[in-house]
């Protein structure tokens, strides 16, 4: 797995460069934000791709979620959830027989927004994994808190209250931070 924001992705350049990359990595499941996608680019990103991909999109200038999927793992797709304003995408799966719930995010940055988004992303997730029993949730993406002081570049950053929500859907769904797990300083 793979989680990057892409600042955009519609300078042809930059996407076929970032692409190009990405087909190099080891990620066989890959969570795009910021991608800017339209329907518009849907199809001609689709066939430079070449492989499974699901769209949230957002305008031509921010926002925009993607994830990608590598076409020779072996992965099955049941349902897709998807947002009309480019903030998440939740894939109900089962990869090499093993049922995840994949859930890419591109949280809103204004605190008042973030509130009500986390509480659908955790009501969403309640909802996929009552579908599918047994179902790991993985979420990857970009939250637009700082959960820490660690989280943060500059050390006089306010934690935003919202950072409540994240604990709570962390708590709802029994889910871990890898990189805080790793990296506990």
């Amino acid at each position: 797995l793979m989680s990057l924001n892409a600042r955009g992705l519609r300078n042809t350049f930059k996407r076929k460069s970032v692409l190009a990359w990405i087909k190099n990595q080891k990620a066989d499941i890959i969570f795009l934000q910021e991608t800017h996608s339209t329907e518009n680019c849907e199809a001609l990103w689709k066939k430079e791709w070449k492989g499974k991909i699901f769209f949230s999109h957002g305008t031509e200038f921010s926002k925009g979620v993607i994830t990608l999927i590598k076409d020779d793992l072996d992965c099955q797709v049941n349902t897709v959830e998807c947002d009309k304003d480019g903030r998440y995408v939740i894939l109900n799966t089962l990869v090499q027989e093993t049922p995840l719930i994949l859930t890419n995010i591109y949280a809103p940055d204004k605190e008042k927004d973030q509130e009500n988004f986390y509480k659908t992303v955790s009501s969403l997730l309640f909802q996929a994994s009552t579908n599918s029993e047994g179902s790991n949730v993985i979420v990857g993406g970009v939250l637009n808190i700082c959960m820490s002081q660690l989280d943060c570049d500059r050390h006089d950053v306010k934690i935003k209250k919202s950072v409540k929500f994240v604990n709570d859907m962390t708590l709802e769904h029994d889910l871990v931070d890898i990189w805080r797990l790793r990296n506990p300083n």
